[in-house]
């Protein structure tokens, strides 16, 4: 087996696994909301609520796996950055850098 075919397998494993974990929509709504509720929990907080003076946070966007500090240059637009790179972004929850 080639490593695009170890891959493709690892990608197939994981859509099953969701599937039966998450069956149908409402599912996967409930279970965004346990993570959501979970974050929280965990100090998180919703994006609306991060500092909008150019003050450095904690970011976490949908559809990535990272953790990434982003911070607000005016009331509308979020940059986060990783490895030196900086883009904008949609981000979901916040979290003070202590």
């Amino acid at each position: 087996m080639s490593i695009m075919d170890d891959a493709w397998k690892e990608i197939e494993e994981r859509k099953t696994k969701r599937s039966k974990l998450m069956p149908t929509e409402q599912d996967a709504i409930n279970m965004m909301f346990e993570c959501y509720q979970r974050l929280e929990d965990l100090g998180w907080k919703h994006a609306m609520y991060a500092p909008k003076n150019g003050k450095p946070f904690l970011s976490i966007s949908v559809g990535s796996t990272g953790i990434h500090k982003g911070r607000f240059y005016d009331e509308k637009y979020c940059f986060v950055e990783d490895g030196g790179d900086l883009w904008p972004s949609d981000i979901y929850m916040f979290k003070e850098i202590k």
